[in-house]
């Protein structure tokens, strides 16, 4: 099953500065060949489920390995059958499209995902 996928890994225990164990994550989907999206609050990617399993898993382990005593995991995954989400235009591109033939988007009309 294809699903889009956002995780978020939450080192604990360790100095203020987080960058060193993302960019172990960052590694990790450049590796897999993935296509994603990394943003303040986590990476935003679609695979097939047992890959996003994977890719979590390696991204908790490599940040552990990395030094962090602990890690906190936010995963969230959503699915669809009506149509491949592989091929589907990012909601937030779908946002900016809407906008930008609509104006300023105060109008009521919602743009389903």
């Amino acid at each position: 099953m294809i699903v889009s996928a956002e995780i978020q890994m939450v080192p604990v225990g360790t100095e203020t500065s987080l960058t060193k164990y993302i960019a172990e994550c960052k590694k990790i989907f450049l590796k897999s060949g993935l296509t994603h999206e990394m943003h303040s609050m986590g990476t935003n990617f679609v695979a097939e489920y047992e890959q996003v399993m994977e890719i979590a898993r390696e991204c908790m382990q490599a940040v552990m390995d990395k030094g962090a005593p602990r890690v906190i995991v936010t995963l969230k995954l959503g699915a669809r059958n009506d149509k491949d989400i592989r091929e589907e235009m990012a909601a937030a591109e779908k946002v900016r499209k809407f906008v930008s033939e609509n104006g300023n988007g105060n109008n009521d009309e919602a743009v389903s995902h």
